[in-house]
């Protein structure tokens, strides 16, 4: 922005200067006037601009920006009501079941094993289910590698899973693409009241320029790298532990997760102030 206003305003004065040059003076009567005013613009424009890009706030979003893969698949992170009163077991009306991935609905990863995360509002429903699958090169589901059901307390908030390492769960293969399934399973015997969001997990390999850097890099800094190489399980996740292991920076962490929510390629602002289920204890 700042540079784009240092050209337009040295091309204008320089124009200003050759139609008045003949006159004596570039700021001699109407023309003048106008040029002053053009300036005045110019220099305001320019001392707020300098002071917002020298301002903590902006480096850190360049910073910490996330950088999401170029291409995205169909999916659907957010979840409506159920399909009738008696089985309505979300209590907001503002609220919805969301699967934590970017406006892509494909979230990358360089783990074998990663940790799933989702918001779920208020709700009545007894359990929630977490399914993964692999897919062909169409991208249709195929077998089911991973699925988990657990109760829940009814309180909304951010939720997390880290898919475990089992004998009977192969680890992600890089370069694949996986469907995942978050359910609220709202009446247990009837599986058609469900509410359900998904998305996509692609485990990829590990950067070669990212790989001395992570294993030089802790805390918020590896953070940092991983959001920077668009590795959205990996962040949120480191972000997720930081908040537990490093609570006296806990005013930073939260500032990365309110700004990492909150970009374009995310759109998850409304959730930034949302609590985790997850106890640290």
């Amino acid at each position: 922005m700042l540079k784009s206003w240092l050209h337009y305003c040295s091309g204008r004065f320089q124009n200003h200067g050759r139609q008045n040059a003949a006159r004596g003076s570039i700021f001699s009567g109407s023309s003048g006037q106008h040029l002053r005013r053009l300036g005045q613009r110019c220099l305001t424009t320019i001392v707020l601009t300098s002071l917002l890009l020298s301002s903590s706030g902006f480096r850190a979003l360049a910073e910490d920006d996330f950088k999401p893969p170029d291409r995205g698949l169909p999916g659907r992170r957010q979840g409506g009501g159920s399909r009738t009163p008696l089985t309505q077991c979300i209590q907001s009306r503002d609220q919805s079941l969301t699967a934590l991935l970017p406006v892509s609905n494909l979230g990358l990863t360089i783990a074998e094993y990663p940790e799933i995360f989702w918001f779920i509002p208020e709700h009545q429903a007894p359990l929630v289910e977490v399914s993964l699958y692999s897919t062909d090169a169409d991208f249709e589901d195929q077998d089911l590698l991973f699925l988990s059901q657990f109760a829940t307390t009814g309180e909304a908030g951010i939720g997390q899973l880290k898919i475990p390492e089992a004998i009977s769960f192969p680890p992600l293969a890089a370069g694949e693409t996986y469907h995942l399934y978050i359910s609220l399973i709202c009446d247990p015997s009837d599986r058609g009241q469900d509410i359900t969001v998904s998305g996509w997990v692609k485990r990829v390999p590990v950067p070669g320029d990212l790989a001395a850097e992570l294993d030089a890099l802790g805390g918020i800094d590896r953070y940092r790298a991983l959001a920077r190489s668009g590795l959205w399980f990996d962040a949120v996740g480191t972000l997720g532990s930081l908040r537990c292991t490093q609570p006296d920076k806990a005013g930073t962490i939260e500032t990365l997760w309110q700004t990492l929510l909150a970009q374009d390629q995310v759109d998850l602002t409304d959730l930034a102030s949302t609590a985790w289920l997850q106890s640290c204890n």
